[in-house]
């Protein structure tokens, strides 16, 4: 069940099961700092270099793939555009049996079919110094099998989505997230690990901000920047839309997916900033990660936008521990289960 699928949060010293995406490769030793970011605010000027330290010993560490292969059946990417000039390209996924010798033997029903025949040459010879416990019999019916009985795993080839997809990631680390950061960038990472594993034809590009926004072709650059500043949600999806720029659209489906608490001044100001995003994208979410009351008035534009546009989805995690990888389904505006 998708609900069980949880990251489980907890202090210090409790075990807590998945890739764990807030864990930098260590403390950073003193004197460490990391270089100023350049005028264009690529880079956060802000944080340490990784140490050397084991890092966060309360996970226990699964890969990123199996990881992935939990989450996979989520979330879908909507409004995708199917790109005529792009052949379908195609993976394979396990399908029952069939019989023959090479391939990932079915264990299980080659042994049933070996006692099954060792046991009739049993009965038939009747010759005490045989081995007639099960494992002698299946000894014997071993040898008596032929290719036909040889049942191998059966693989039969699956349709992937003939896409070409850009996802902006846009993380609001403006002082105001305090707490919020690590669960926000759990979902982050989440989010990533699904579509990759979904969907073979993506680009990534990831933002973060506070009063200035940071743009980041690398994920683990974008997970580990630090920032604090005040908030401008503004410049993070004015940042995206310079981003989009670079993947035409008759090329690409665009997409953005915002993750913050959702709170900004500038509040007609961001209301038209995310609504031009809108316009050029396939499909954008905005994810409210906020326990205090909404004393901007964006949560009900939210809530308004997400009825009247249908290429635009908003959810809420409330309180911030509540997070689960469902929430994508709602966000991305995907059908009820």
């Amino acid at each position: 069940e998708l609900k069980r699928v949880v990251p489980i949060p907890g202090r210090t010293g409790e075990r807590r099961w998945g890739p764990n995406p807030n864990q930098d490769d260590g403390d950073g030793e003193e004197g460490e700092e990391a270089e100023e970011g350049d005028e264009d605010g690529d880079k956060p000027a802000r944080g340490r270099k990784p140490g050397k330290s084991e890092g966060d010993l309360s996970w226990v560490d699964i890969s990123l793939d199996d990881w992935a292969k939990a989450l996979e059946d989520v979330v879908e990417l909507p409004n995708l555009r199917p790109k005529g000039d792009k052949s379908r390209s195609e993976s394979e996924e396990k399908g029952g049996k069939v019989f023959k010798r090479h391939g990932t033997a079915v264990n299980r029903e080659i042994i049933r079919k070996a006692y099954k025949k060792g046991l009739a040459q049993t009965l038939i010879e009747e010759d005490e110094d045989d081995d007639q416990t099960p494992p002698g019999i299946i000894r014997r019916g071993l040898g008596l099998l032929n290719e036909r009985d040889w049942a191998v795993r059966g693989w039969q080839p699956v349709k992937e989505p003939e896409i070409s997809a850009q996802v902006t990631m846009i993380m609001d680390l403006s002082g105001s997230m305090g707490d919020k950061v690590p669960t926000m960038k759990r979902m982050f990472f989440d989010l990533r690990a699904i579509l990759m594993r979904k969907y073979k034809k993506i680009e990534f590009r990831f933002i973060s901000f506070d009063s200035e926004a940071h743009v980041f072709d690398n994920f683990d650059d974008f997970i580990r920047s630090k920032l604090g500043g005040g908030t401008s949600y503004v410049r993070a999806l004015e940042k995206d839309l310079e981003v989009k720029k670079q993947f035409p659209p008759d090329k690409f489906d665009r997409f953005t997916a915002v993750i913050g608490d959702m709170e900004d001044h500038a509040g007609a100001e961001f209301q038209q900033a995310l609504e031009n995003v809108i316009a050029e994208s396939q499909f954008v979410t905005a994810i409210t990660l906020n326990d205090r009351p909404d004393s901007f008035g964006l949560g009900t534009f939210f809530k308004e936008l997400h009825e009247r546009e249908p290429y635009f989805g908003h959810a809420e995690v409330i309180p911030t521990e509540s997070y689960r990888p469902v929430i994508f389904r709602k966000a991305f505006k995907n059908p009820e289960r």
